[in-house]
């Protein structure tokens, strides 16, 4: 049996279902041409939230996103598929001691789509 650890802050809770954004973020660093991964979650209106991906390409390689978001549907349960789409960037910030700094990602997620209600 497998079991998943993660920060119970950083859990994303998808239709009242746990989904821990390392075993996403493993099942992303799988795929060819991926370097590194980070998964926040981030609001739905029907299902409180969903999984958002940001993905730090391998120099030089080339991801199409679609068939990333096909590969890791595949690999995972309904719920824990990236239904908050997949963002290609060329860093994840990171703590000094290494740790990826989600509440930072979902900060800036959040910051930049409330500009974005703002304009409509």
């Amino acid at each position: 049996m497998l079991y998943i650890t993660d920060r119970i802050k950083d859990l994303i809770k998808v239709k009242a279902l746990q989904v821990a954004p390392a075993e996403l973020e493993e099942v992303l660093r799988e795929y060819e041409g991926v370097q590194e991964a980070a998964v926040i979650g981030i609001p739905h209106k029907l299902y409180g939230e969903v999984p958002r991906a940001y993905v730090v390409p391998k120099k030089d390689a080339k991801i199409d996103v679609n068939k990333l978001n096909e590969y890791v549907a595949s690999k995972l349960a309904k719920h824990k598929k990236l239904d908050g789409g997949i963002v290609l960037v060329s860093q994840i910030p990171k703590t000094p001691a290494g740790k990826i700094m989600r509440r930072l990602i979902k900060l800036e997620y959040l910051k930049e789509h409330s500009q974005d209600k703002d304009k409509k």
